[in-house]
């Protein structure tokens, strides 16, 4: 169930990137009203891990390089959006706003 207070911990866990095709079959098996699209990145985690009540907005990072004379840096790839009703579902992924497919978008809003 949804917890009376939220905590004022900042955790973090670690996440694995979910094929788009087993996200929307997680979701449909569990009889899930979620229009899962391109907009969208499915992580999950361990066991009791992942967004939880109160994560929305919060950020999924990747830590990596795109070219191998960079050093590894953090990089922002999503935004919580949206999860199973229970917290850390192992067999149901989380989904993320995928920012680089907002990124036009956040552009254009920033510049204002």
């Amino acid at each position: 169930g949804k917890p009376s207070t939220l905590p004022t911990i900042l955790l973090a866990v670690k996440l694995t990137v979910a094929d788009a095709t087993k996200c929307k079959e997680a979701y449909s098996k569990k009889d899930l009203d979620v229009n899962y699209n391109d907009g969208q990145i499915c992580a999950i985690g361990k066991e009791g891990t992942g967004a939880c009540y109160g994560d929305s907005g919060g950020p999924l990072l990747w830590t990596g390089s795109f070219e191998p004379t960079i050093s590894a840096r953090v990089y922002l790839i999503g935004l919580v959006s949206l999860g199973p009703a229970s917290c850390g579902v192992y067999e149901i992924p989380g989904a993320y706003s995928r920012i680089t497919f907002f990124m036009n978008w956040i552009l254009d809003n920033i510049r204002e």
